[in-house]
């Protein structure tokens, strides 16, 4: 049997990837593919998996912390301290993309009026990160347990801000953005066959609580 071409590259670039990490990539790209495009920024863009699923005429940026030895030549990649702003100009993108980025920042309303400003109006700004209202979370709630994501042990490398799909949306619509689709995706892997029962009916009929939240917002 013949693999297709695309198959072959998607296996390619997610190897060593969760299938959870997977279903998020490929539902982003579909955000930002349908519209009309001609660059995207990619931020806390690492190794380049994402940029690495839109088509080559696109023209792709990526910014992170420190530069990956996998990362594409294709990608104008800037070395950047979030903290400090983007270093790109006023109304330069049609899209922004940022995966699990804003839940390690201690400022995200200057990031995300940063994204804001380097966006054309009428851009798209794709954004996901965890959601601290994960039916997981609501379960060890009631228990009395640490909530996923919430590790006290961790610096500030690890994560310093939740949000939950409303937050987020308020936060998102106070800079600027309207909200066009909010959804959340994955979940993570259970092996009792209850938690199994568990997961299954809560992505089907409560699917604000699964693990990561996904908006797409639209530059007023």
């Amino acid at each position: 049997m013949t693999v297709p071409v695309a198959s072959v590259e998607h296996g390619r670039i997610f190897a060593g990837g969760s299938s959870a990490y997977r279903e998020r990539l490929l539902y982003c790209k579909d955000q930002i593919l349908g519209r009309r495009i001609n660059n995207v920024l990619d931020v806390g863009c690492q190794n380049g998996r994402f940029l690495s699923l839109l088509p080559d005429e696109i023209r792709k940026f990526g910014v992170d912390i420190t530069i990956s030895p996998e990362l594409s030549k294709s990608i104008r990649f800037a070395n950047v301290d979030l903290n400090a702003g983007l270093p790109f100009k006023s109304e330069q993108f049609d899209a922004i993309f940022s995966g699990e980025v804003i839940e390690h920042l201690l400022d995200t309303e200057s990031f995300i009026r940063e994204c804001h400003r380097t966006l054309k109006k009428g851009g798209l700004f794709v954004l996901t990160t965890p959601n601290l209202l994960y039916w997981q979370n609501v379960v060890e709630f009631v228990l009395g347990n640490q909530f996923y994501y919430v590790d006290y042990r961790q610096g500030q490398e690890g994560h310093v801000r939740y949000f939950v799909p409303k937050t987020l949306s308020q936060v998102l619509t106070r800079q600027g953005f309207a909200i066009e689709r909010l959804t959340t995706l994955g979940d993570i892997g259970a092996r009792r066959w209850s938690l199994k029962v568990l997961t299954a009916f809560f992505r089907t009929f409560v699917p604000l609580r699964n693990l990561i939240i996904v908006v797409s917002a639209r530059k007023l």
